[in-house]
C-alpha cells in the first residue's frame, strides 16, 4: 500500500478549495460505515476514527442512500446493527445491496467489522444460518461473553458487553469461533485476517444504550435484563468495554487510520492520495 499524505493549507478557504481539487485528481481512501439507524453517530466506532483525525463516511441504505461497488479507495468499513431481520431482503430490498457491498469486501480482503446485524449479512453471505433460538430468547442488556480457545487472541478470558439481539448466526465454513455468552453460544468470529463478526455491541457508549431504553419492546423477551440491572452491570462494565474495543480497533483498522488522515476541523471527508492496493 502507497500511501502520500496530503497537507491541509492553513487557511479554511484554501483548504476547502485545494481538498476539492485534490479530490478530483486522486483516489481518496475512505472508511465507510454502513448504518440502520438515523439518530447521533455518538458511538464508539466514530469516536475512534475521529480520534485518529479520520471522519469516516456513513451510508444509511435503509433511507435510499446508495452503497456502490467496493473500490480501491475503500480501506476499511463497519455495518452496523439496526431492528431489520437479515432474512427480510425480499421486504427490504436495501439488504440485498448490503450483503452485495459484504460480499465485495470479503473477496476484495477489505477490513470489515460487522456489529449484531452487520455480523450476520456477514454470516449469511459466508453461507451460515441465521435465525432465533428455541423458546425465543434474547439479550438486552450487559452480558458476559466467554473467549474461545482461538478467541483469547482478541478477547480477554471474560468480558462484559452490550447486547441486544434474538437471533444468532451460525459459524461460517472456514471461520474461527471466538466468544460465547450463556444464552448465545455464537457471539463473534473471524474470517481470514481482516473479517470479524461480533454479536454484542461493544460500540454502544452509555448514551447509545440509553436511547436503547427507550424502546419498551426491548424488555419483553425472555433472558431479557430489567432497567436498573443493566444500569448496575453498565455502571461496573462499561469502562472494561470501552478500553477493550477501543485497543480492538487500534489493531483492527490501524491500516484503515493509516490511508485515511483527515483533520476533522477543517478538511470534512478529506483524505491522503491512495495509490495501491490493499
Amino acid at each position: 500500500m502507497d500511501v502520500t499524505a496530503g497537507v491541509a493549507p492553513s487557511a479554511p478557504a484554501e483548504t476547502t478549495a485545494g481538498f476539492l481539487a485534490f479530490e478530483r485528481e486522486t483516489t481518496v481512501a475512505r472508511v465507510v460505515l454502513v448504518r440502520h439507524e438515523d439518530g447521533p453517530e455518538d458511538d464508539r466506532v466514530v469516536a475512534f476514527f475521529r480520534a485518529h483525525g479520520v471522519l469516516p463516511q456513513t451510508i444509511r441504505p435503509f433511507l435510499g442512500e446508495r452503497l456502490d461497488d467496493v473500490d480501491a479507495s475503500v480501506v476499511g468499513s463497519v455495518i452496523f446493527g439496526g431492528k431489520f431481520n437479515v432474512f427480510d431482503d425480499h421486504k427490504y430490498p436495501f439488504l440485498r445491496h448490503e450483503k452485495e457491498w459484504a460480499e465485495q469486501c470479503l473477496k476484495q480482503n477489505v477490513p470489515l467489522l460487522g456489529i449484531c446485524l452487520g455480523a450476520q449479512v456477514m454470516a449469511t453471505v459466508l453461507g451460515a444460518k441465521v435465525g432465533p433460538l428455541p423458546g425465543d430468547p434474547g439479550e438486552f442488556g450487559y452480558y458476559e461473553i466467554v473467549a474461545t480457545e482461538a478467541g483469547k487472541a482478541y478477547f480477554p478470558e471474560r468480558l462484559y458487553v452490550a447486547e441486544s439481539h434474538y437471533h444468532q448466526f451460525e459459524i461460517p465454513a472456514g471461520a474461527d469461533h471466538l466468544a460465547k455468552s450463556e444464552l448465545f453460544e455464537h457471539q463473534a468470529f473471524r474470517y481470514g485476517e481482516k473479517a470479524f463478526g461480533l454479536q454484542f455491541h461493544p460500540e454502544a457508549s452509555p448514551s447509545v444504550f440509553r436511547r436503547w431504553q427507550q424502546d419498551p419492546g426491548k424488555f419483553v423477551r425472555p433472558g431479557a435484563q430489567d432497567r436498573a440491572e443493566q444500569d448496575r452491570l453498565m455502571n461496573i462494565h462499561d469502562p472494561t468495554q470501552h478500553a477493550w474495543f477501543m485497543g480492538f480497533q487500534e489493531r483492527f483498522f490501524e491500516p484503515a487510520v493509516e490511508a485515511v488522515r483527515c483533520d476533522v476541523r477543517v478538511n470534512p471527508g478529506c483524505g491522503v492520495r491512495y495509490t495501491g492496493g490493499r
